[in-house]
C-alpha cells in the first residue's frame, strides 16, 4: 500500500511492526522539539518517553510533565477479533490497570490499514464510553458502536477469570475508559511523513529527510536498548543538525512552526530613522536622497513625527516622500542594502540626531517597548503578512510596527509588501527559506495542522494504480441541494452489510435518488455475475471493486466478501459516527499562482498542483526540461474539501482539468506520471466517445 525504506525511512531490513512502532516514536519526539501540538498532548507536554519497558503496556510510554502517562501499543494493522491481537493489546491494558498507580491511558495506534472496525467502531464506542455515563452511552449510541463495547467487556472478563482476578465490572469499566484508537498514517511517504518532515524543515533542521530517517532509527536503536529518553535530552542530540536565524532584534518568540528568533536588544523604540525623497529644493535639492534620524518622543510623550499625512514634514520642515522608516541607523542601512536601486546615482545627504543621551532609557520608550512586545505576542496570524494576509517565506523577513502609538500592530511582512509608512524594528533570517526558495510564500504551519488524515483519494489511488496516471472524477458536492434522508445498503453473501460512503462519510440521497441508485448496483452486480467475476468487498479496507481486481490489489493480505444485493433504508443519525473519518478526502493541495495575472499555472488545459511540497524543486525541473515555461510564481495551499470544490468549480467553467502531482516526458510533453481530477460528468462524456 505504501512503500518501504527510501529516503524517508529506516530501510527495508527493518520489520513492519517494529518499523511503525519506531515511526509513531519519532512522530513524537520530533513533534515535541518542533514545539508541535499532537493528539498526545500539547507542545512541551511531554517530558519522556520509554521504549519497549517492563511495563505490560511495552512498546511506548510517554510521560507528561503533570505527572500522568500514556502507554502506547502500536501496530500498524490489527483486526477486530476477540481471539486475536486485539485480545492480546487488552490483556496488556488490562493487566496495566491492575500494576497501575497514579493517572494514566492507554492508546492502541494503528494505521487506516487496520480493519475499519477498529478504526471506526472501536474508535469510537471508547471516545463515547469515556467521556459519557453509561445510560447516555446506552441511550444515545448505535447497537454497532454498543456492540464494540460489550465485546471489549467480555473480553476484558475473560482475561480477569485467566488472570486469576475477581470478575469486577467496576475495573472493566476503568480499563475502557483509560482505553483509546488513534489513528497515525506515519508510514514511508504518508502525508503525516511529509508533514514531520517539512515541520523539521521549518524548524531549521537541515537535511530534514535525512533527521527523519535517523530519528527513525534512533528509536529502534532505543528500542532495542530499552532506553527511557528525556525530549530535552533528543533535543540536545540532535541540535547539531538545526541552524538558528540571525536577526537584529531581541526576545526569542514562538510564532506557531516557524520562529522569529531575535537577538539580544529589546525593541528600538525611541527613535526614528526614515529614508526620504526631497520635493523641492528647500533642505536638500529637488530628488536628493536624505536619511533623518530624529528623537521619535517630545516631553509629554506625543510622537514628534507625523506619518500619517503627505508630504512628511521632518522636523517641521520639508517637504519629503518618505521611502523607508526604520528604528535604527543600522536597520536602515540593512534596508538600503537589500535595496540599493534607491539611492543608485544619487548623493545621500544625512541629518543625524546630536545626542549622547541613552534615549532607549526614557519611560516613554521603555512604555512603549512593553507595548510592543505585548502586540507582537498578540498577534494570532504571526507568519502572514500584515499587508496582504499571505503566508511568508522569505529568506529575509521584516519586522515592523504599524498602526497608532497607543495601540501598535507588531508582526511580519513580505519586502513587496513593504510600505514606506511602515516603521521596521528588526529583520530576521528563514535558513528553511534559503534552503527551500521554490516554496514561495509557503504556510508550513497551515499544511502541517492539515495533513493528519488528508489526501486520502491519493492514497486510495496509489493503492489501486495499475498504471502511470491515474484519473479520477471529482463528485460535484458543492452544487448537491439539501442532504437527503435515504442511504443505500449493500448485503453481501456472508450476511454482512455494508453502507455506500461519499468521501469521509455518509452518502445521503433522496427517494429517487437512492432508488435510482439501488437500480443501476444491482444491474451492474449481476453483469459481474455472469460474466464470472463478482463483485466483492475486502475484509479490513472495505475495497469494493470485482474480484479480479482486489486479488491483484490485495492478493491473500485481505478476505474477499461477494456481493448480494443493494436496497434502500432509512437514514440514521446514529451510523454517522460510524462512517465519518476525520482529515480531508483531496486537501490538503498546493497549486502555483502566476504573480502578474494570479491566475493558477496551468499547461496543455490542466493546472497543475502537489500533495508534496518537498517535491516541488524536482516537479520545477522535470517542467522546465518538458519546455514549459512557469515564470514568477507563488504557491497556494488548499487546506479543505470545501476549498477543493470551489477550485474545482471554477476549473470546469474554464474547462479545466487538475493534474495532481505531474511529470512529463520532455521528449513528447505527454504526461508520464500523475492523477488526473476532473469532473465526474466530463470524464463520464471522455469515456463514452466511440475510440477511434
Amino acid at each position: 500500500m505504501v512503500g518501504q525504506g527510501g529516503v524517508g525511512g529506516a530501510g527495508a531490513s527493518v520489520s513492519s511492526g517494529a518499523g511503525y512502532q519506531a515511526r509513531v516514536a519519532a512522530f513524537v519526539l520530533i513533534s515535541s522539539i518542533c514545539e508541535a501540538d499532537t493528539i498526545f498532548g500539547p507542545a512541551k507536554s511531554i517530558s519522556h518517553v520509554s521504549f519497549e519497558t517492563r511495563t505490560s503496556i511495552d512498546d511506548l510510554v510517554l510521560h507528561l510533565n503533570d505527572g500522568s502517562k500514556s502507554y502506547i501499543q502500536a501496530k500498524a494493522t490489527i483486526g477486530f477479533s476477540a481471539d486475536g491481537e486485539l485480545k492480546s493489546v487488552f490483556q496488556q491494558f488490562e493487566a496495566q490497570d491492575a500494576a497501575a498507580s497514579g493517572e494514566e491511558r492507554y492508546f492502541l495506534v494503528t494505521s487506516s490499514r487496520a480493519a475499519k472496525r477498529v478504526t471506526n467502531e472501536l474508535r469510537l464506542a471508547l471516545e463515547a464510553f469515556r467521556s459519557s455515563p453509561e445510560v447516555d452511552f446506552l441511550r444515545d449510541q448505535p447497537q454497532p458502536i454498543k456492540d464494540a463495547i460489550q465485546t471489549v467487556r467480555a473480553m476484558l472478563n475473560e482475561l480477569r477469570v485467566a488472570a486469576k482476578r475477581d470478575v469486577d465490572s467496576e475495573a472493566i469499566d476503568r480499563v475502557i475508559r483509560k482505553s483509546g484508537v488513534v489513528v497515525l498514517d506515519i508510514e514511508a511517504e504518508e502525508t503525516l511523513e511529509q508533514s514531520s518532515i517539512l515541520l523539521l524543515q521549518s524548524a531549521n533542521y537541515v537535511s530534514p529527510r535525512a533527521v527523519w530517517g535517523k530519528a527513525v532509527a534512533d528509536c529502534i536503536t532505543f528500542a532495542k536498548g530499552r532506553r527511557t529518553l528525556a525530549v530535552c535530552e533528543f533535543a540536545r542530540n540532535y541540535q547539531m543538525f538545526r541552524v538558528t536565524a540571525a536577526a537584529e532584534i531581541s526576545e526569542a518568540v514562538a510564532t506557531e512552526l516557524l520562529r522569529v528568533e531575535l537577538g539580544s536588544r529589546d525593541f528600538p523604540c525611541a527613535k526614528e530613522v526614515v529614508l526620504a525623497m526631497a520635493l523641492d529644493d528647500t533642505l536638500a535639492p529637488k530628488g536628493q536622497p536624505v536619511v533623518f534620524e530624529m528623537r521619535r518622543f517630545d516631553s509629554e510623550g506625543r510622537e514628534l513625527a507625523d506619518f500619517s499625512k503627505a508630504p512628511f514634514l521632518p522636523n517641521g520642515a520639508g517637504p519629503f516622500d518618505p521611502v523607508l522608516r526604520a528604528a535604527t541607523v543600522a536597520g536602515l542601512t540593512r534596508l538600503i542594502g537589500e535595496r540599493p536601486e534607491l539611492i543608485e546615482g544619487n548623493e545621500v545627504g544625512v541629518v543625524e540626531l546630536d545626542t549622547d543621551e541613552d534615549l532607549e532609557a526614557g519611560p516613554f520608550a521603555l512604555a512603549h517597548r512593553q507595548r510592543l512586545h505585548n502586540a507582537f505576542l498578540q498577534n494570532d496570524r504571526p507568519l502572514r503578512c500584515l499587508h496582504c494576509g499571505q503566508a511568508i517565506w522569505e529568506a529575509v523577513i521584516q519586522v515592523v510596527e504599524i498602526g497608532d502609538l497607543s495601540d501598535p500592530v507588531v508582526g511580519l511582512v513580505h519586502n513587496k509588501c513593504l510600505k514606506p509608512r511602515d516603521r521596521v524594528i528588526g529583520g530576521a533570517n528563514m535558513p528553511s527559506a534559503q534552503a527551500h526558495p521554490e516554496l514561495v510564500n509557503f504556510n508550513a504551519n497551515a499544511w502541517f495542522e492539515a495533513s493528519n488524515g488528508g489526501q486520502r483519494t491519493f492514497m486510495n489511488a496509489q493503492t489501486i494504480r495499475t498504471q502511470p496516471v491515474v484519473n479520477l472524477a471529482w463528485n460535484n458536492l458543492a452544487m448537491r441541494g439539501p442532504a437527503g434522508q435515504c442511504l443505500v445498503e449493500i448485503k453481501t453473501t456472508d450476511g454482512g452489510s455494508e453502507i455506500v460512503t461519499l468521501r469521509n462519510g455518509l452518502h445521503r440521497f433522496t427517494r429517487n435518488e437512492a432508488e435510482q441508485a439501488v437500480n443501476e448496483f444491482n444491474a451492474a452486480f449481476e453483469r459481474q455475475r455472469q460474466s464470472g467475476d463478482p463483485m466483492c468487498y475486502t475484509d479490513i479496507s472495505k475495497g469494493f471493486a470485482p474480484r479480479s481486481l482486489l486479488i491483484q490489489q490485495f492478493g491473500a493480505r485481505e478476505k474477499r466478501r461477494e456481493v448480494a444485493a443493494a436496497s434502500v433504508r432509512p437514514y440514521d443519525r446514529q451510523l454517522e459516527g460510524l462512517h465519518t473519518r476525520p482529515g480531508q478526502w483531496y486537501a490538503p493541495l498546493l497549486y502555483l499562482r502566476d504573480k502578474a495575472t494570479e491566475q493558477p499555472v496551468a499547461v496543455g488545459g490542466g493546472v497543475l498542483m502537489l500533495t508534496d511540497p518537498m517535491t516541488l524543486k524536482e516537479h520545477l525541473a522535470n517542467w522546465e526540461e518538458t519546455g514549459f515555461e512557469i515564470g514568477d510564481y507563488e504557491l497556494v495551499a488548499i487546506l479543505s474539501d470545501a476549498e477543493f470544490d470551489n477550485f474545482m468549480l471554477w476549473a470546469d467553467a474554464e474547462e479545466l482539468i487538475v493534474v495532481v502531482d505531474a511529470l512529463f516526458d520532455p521528449s513528447t510533453q505527454e504526461i508520464a506520471s500523475g492523477v488526473i481530477v476532473m469532473a465526474m460528468h466530463r470524464l463520464s462524456a471522455l469515456k463514452k466517445q466511440p475510440k477511434s
